[in-house]
């Protein structure tokens, strides 16, 4: 009677054991990437939400935009460049009747991560302030 295992089995059994960890690590390394990149995405969020709040809580920013330009700043440190932009609304659109009431405000960003392209859009409906009748 044989005690042990014959050189096939050890072999077969290695042979499942890295597919298994080679499969297990590239499902780490993709999740890892992953993570990488979400985190990367979630830095930009937060810059472009800092910039649109900019223009949506100083009024003096906000004149500027009525000019209907776009607004353009490139951060040189992160290499992102950010438009904002006050959007007409449409005579049209279900918003028509809010025009004085309400601006809309559309801040895009676009940067580049790893070599790929990324962009990014915001909108905010900012609340006009009523206008002063004069008496």
């Amino acid at each position: 009677m044989k005690h042990g295992f014959s050189f096939i089995e050890v072999m077969l059994a290695m042979l499942i054991l890295t597919v298994t960890v080679t499969s297990i690590s590239q499902l780490q390394f993709r999740s890892l990437t992953r993570v990488q990149r979400n985190d990367n995405l979630i830095e930009k969020i937060g810059l472009i939400k800092q910039r649109l709040l900019a223009f949506v809580l100083d009024d003096k920013k906000r004149k500027q935009l009525e000019s209907m330009r776009p607004h353009i700043t490139k951060d040189e440190e992160t290499g992102i460049k950010i438009t904002t932009q006050l959007i007409e609304i449409n005579k049209k659109s279900n918003l028509a009747p809010l025009k004085d009431l309400i601006s809309i405000i559309q801040t895009e960003a676009a940067w580049s991560y790893e070599g790929s392209p990324r962009q990014e859009k915001m909108i905010s409906f900012v609340l006009q302030p009523p206008k002063k009748e004069e008496a």
